[in-house]
């Protein structure tokens, strides 16, 4: 999300700013014109508020979600579940965030990353001498680069991994899967996933 953020209300705590507009996803004209204006900042996704004033946002932004979770017994597994596949979909930022009018953000500059694809990990990962990006296993890698390795990290000690030939892949140890993926198809993966959702259910996702 993009922040355009106000003037301070107190100089001494400059880095506090009033939100004047939150943008969930704007597209990429949009969002260019937002950066170069200079008021705007990126969301991190960290949030903190009052039990009461999330609870009042709720009801004056999405209250129909907030009635079918009001009346639930938390300790009803089955009635929490089939109210949850009946809410409508949508997240934070969209539902509370972009209509809200009592926002503050805290201006910082964290070398905050969104990891939110493959790529994106590998660049923030250290690398062996051949360019291979670890985490979680032990890799003995031959004749093999630039690829991502990602190991199951609920594992006890680390999975011994062997790469011959393999040149920038993705390959992905987890508790229910395993991927092997040339990184030019990372995008493949969202498609892969949509479907495994729909054909396997959450568990292996």
């Amino acid at each position: 999300g993009y922040i355009q953020h106000e003037e301070p209300h107190d100089a001494d705590r400059a880095e506090v700013r009033p939100v004047k507009t939150f943008t969930e996803k704007p597209d990429l004209e949009t969002a260019q014109a937002f950066l170069a204006s200079g008021d705007f900042c990126w969301n991190s996704g960290i949030f903190v508020w009052s039990l009461r004033n999330i609870q009042r946002a709720f009801e004056d932004h999405l209250p129909d979600m907030l009635h079918d979770f009001a009346e639930l017994d938390l300790h009803d597994a089955q009635a929490l579940s089939a109210v949850y596949g009946n809410c409508e979909n949508i997240s934070i930022d969209y539902g509370i965030m972009e209509k809200a009018s009592n926002v503050q953000v805290v201006l910082c500059d964290i070398g905050w990353s969104d990891l939110g694809t493959w790529g994106s990990l590998k660049e923030k990962l250290s690398k062996d001498g051949q360019g291979n990006a670890v985490a979680n296993v032990e890799l003995h890698a031959v004749d093999a680069t630039q690829n991502l390795v990602v190991g199951n990290a609920s594992e006890v000690g680390h999975k011994f991994v062997a790469l011959k030939g393999l040149h920038d892949y993705i390959v992905v140890d987890t508790p229910h899967a395993l991927l092997v993926c040339p990184a030019s198809d990372e995008q493949w993966v969202k498609t892969l996933v949509g479907e495994l959702k729909r054909e396997k259910g959450e568990p292996l996702v």
